[in-house]
């Protein structure tokens, strides 16, 4: 969602202001910040926070850079490129993670009361580890978005014969990715698991999107537009809240 909704605002709507900036970077931290001095809680025990920050981040920068040339489709594939091999270095380059953030160490270190011998920026990398090639992914969809739109129009205009043996071929690849995911990804025990996450968490993803845009075709008076804007437009809070929750405690307020 980070890489899919940030990639359509700055694709489309060209604005890499300093107002939209800040705009943005304060939605995202701004009501994690007086939950962090309230609670007297740490900043990555609402890890989804600094990991959003992060990513829309670079995906600012990434479509802010020379963005007067983001109508060509080599240069986007460029920066896409160019994302991919930041995030390699950064998260699979041995002790280049320590060293871009350990002076971010403040704010993004946590100690875990069960692991005390833990690095400080042990959750952070492995929380921002496991989500560090989705918002490419995400990215990328949006901007293939247009053109698959365009590809399921033509397909509407094209011979019912054609249509179903297509469709037919989705219905039956799309099930059968999923429950090779499931079977050889998705059972692994945890340690496991979270060391495929990043590199198949796109699956599970995209046939989600998939059977919703099908639950949504089938079932149109089931308003599934609200519920979308609503999930969009407060995502970030309804995570405070749950984490709020969960957390209160262990801060000093709790009773």
């Amino acid at each position: 969602m980070t890489g899919f909704g940030n990639f359509s605002y700055y694709y489309m709507r060209k604005d890499f202001s300093l107002a939209r900036f800040a705009q943005m970077m304060w939605r995202l931290n701004f009501l994690v910040f007086f939950c962090c001095v309230v609670l007297n809680n740490s900043y990555m025990l609402y890890y989804i926070c600094p990991m959003d920050t992060l990513f829309t981040l670079m995906v600012y920068g990434a479509l802010g850079i020379l963005n007067k040339y983001n109508e060509k489709g080599s240069v986007i594939a460029l920066k896409i490129i160019a994302c991919f091999l930041v995030v390699i270095l950064v998260w699979e380059v041995p002790g280049v993670f320590e060293l871009l953030w350990s002076p971010f160490t403040f704010f993004l270190g946590y100690t875990d009361p069960t692991k005390p011998n833990l690095p400080l920026l042990h959750e952070w990398q492995f929380r921002s580890g496991l989500d560090r090639y989705i918002w490419i992914i995400g990215m990328i969809y949006a901007y293939y978005h247009p053109t698959v739109e365009r590809w399921m129009e033509k397909l509407e205009e094209t011979e019912v014969k054609r249509q179903v043996s297509i469709r037919i071929a989705v219905a039956i690849i799309a099930p059968m990715v999923g429950f090779l995911w499931f079977e050889h990804i998705y059972k692994l025990d945890k340690i496991a698991y979270n060391k495929y996450h990043p590199y198949t968490s796109w699956i599970p993803i995209t046939e989600c999107v998939y059977m919703f845009k099908k639950c949504y075709s089938i079932l149109p008076k089931l308003q599934f537009n609200p519920f979308c804007m609503a999930w969009k437009d407060y995502t970030g809070d309804l995570y405070l809240a749950d984490s709020h929750l969960a957390k209160i405690r262990g801060s000093r307020w709790s009773a």
